[in-house]
């Protein structure tokens, strides 16, 4: 396939293993089981940078409006995933968070997500959950809208998500589709740190689980070298992120108000 596919450009780069294996090890690698100072000392190297690096292109700056300009790390809607985005966010009065629930592997799930969207509906904000459920339960509340997988594309989820007022999730293609958007996001990492994933991004907050194991840069395929959460059984670093922290990060974002948060906390 690569040999076809090399034939009808004037220079084709396969960017295979640039994250996965070099920069986060995966279990058949002996440098999986390296001391964690060691994968941390050498893998904290920006995805994207690296790529750029693989493919001999230059890459200008660390982080601004400049930089943004400069990289083309975008989703491209067609004309009518762009119609039907904005028919479906005409639907929602008022403020919309889309709400990633998880990724492919083993620690990629919050466990306070439904809270999180009991909280925003509190609010009167609308939530949209996309993604692989993980078995969580949502609140019944008209303003949470649970999609989970199967019901809209990967691509209608990423072309809606464009439209919101925020998006919370974890390190997702959902998320890095939307990497120089200008909606808001609220970004959980796992594996990576902010260096790693979201340092060039725009409007961006990224939270991190104060645990000893993260950042790991290991991809965690189940829970067997992945420490889990003893309540939750979510992985730890995931567990140890709080729904205040998220709603600290839209109140910075712009999102919601610190007066909004003030009386959701006198009313609790």
């Amino acid at each position: 396939m690569y040999k076809r596919q090399e034939k009808r450009y004037t220079k084709w780069v396969n960017l295979i293993q640039t994250g996965e294996v070099e920069l986060l090890k995966t279990a058949d690698q002996a440098s999986f089981y390296w001391p964690a100072e060691v994968r941390r000392k050498l893998c904290n190297v920006n995805y994207v940078e690296f790529m750029h690096q693989v493919a001999g292109l230059p890459y200008r700056g660390t982080c601004g409006a400049q930089i943004a300009a400069d990289l083309a790390q975008r989703f491209y809607p067609t004309d009518a995933e762009v119609a039907w985005a904005k028919a479906e966010r005409a639907k929602l009065e008022g403020r919309v968070v889309v709400l990633g629930n998880a990724g492919s592997t083993a620690p990629k799930w919050w466990p306070y997500a439904p809270a999180l969207a009991q909280v925003l509906a509190g609010l009167g904000i609308h939530v949209v959950v996309v993604g692989d459920l993980k078995g969580l339960e949502y609140p019944a509340d008209p303003r949470v809208q649970v999609l989970g997988t199967g019901q809209w594309s990967i691509r209608q989820s990423i072309a809606f998500a464009m439209r919101a007022d925020a998006v919370v999730g974890q390190e997702t293609g959902l998320m890095n589709a939307l990497a120089l958007e200008r909606v808001a996001k609220v970004v959980m990492l796992s594996h990576s740190t902010a260096v790693n994933l979201t340092r060039d991004w725009q409007a961006v907050r990224t939270l991190a689980g104060r645990v000893d194991c993260h950042p790991c840069h290991q991809i965690h395929y189940t829970h067997a070298h992945c420490p889990q959460d003893e309540l939750t059984k979510a992985a730890r670093c995931q567990a140890a992120i709080r729904v205040e922290d998220v709603m600290e990060a839209l109140v910075d974002l712009g999102v919601v108000t610190r007066g909004e948060v003030a009386a959701l906390q006198a009313a609790a």
